[in-house]
């Protein structure tokens, strides 16, 4: 049946089923280092702003709250780097990538247990 018709009414993917979704289900090796590079700006970030707060002897709760409970790209596992949680996945995780805005997102820190 699909090998058998061509020209312009031939059965492909998107014409039988709609749209033909085409993202691999785990992040490139050039994805993974955009995001290892991402995760490593914003830990500078976060102690960059705490070096200028300490010079001038002043505190910021939330950030020191942000730096407490946040791992460092280098202290996390590839599992958290480059996993998510995901209650209705198998497994109850999916690639980073798969997530709507995931290059804005922090997800450093997964549930308990997972």
């Amino acid at each position: 049946m699909f090998g058998r018709m061509f020209g312009p009414f031939r059965a492909t993917m998107p014409a039988l089923g709609g749209l033909l979704w085409k993202n691999p289900h785990t992040m490139s090796k050039f994805q993974k280092s955009r995001h290892r590079l991402r995760m490593r700006t914003v830990d500078a970030v976060l102690e960059n702003l705490q070096k200028g707060l300490d010079a001038v002897n002043q505190r910021c709760l939330t950030l020191q709250k942000m730096i407490s409970n946040t791992p460092k790209e280098s202290d996390m596992l590839p599992r958290d780097k480059y996993w998510i949680f995901n209650k209705k996945s198998k497994g109850y995780r999916k690639s980073a990538h798969r997530q709507s805005k995931w290059t804005r997102i922090t997800n450093r820190v997964p549930p308990e247990h997972f």
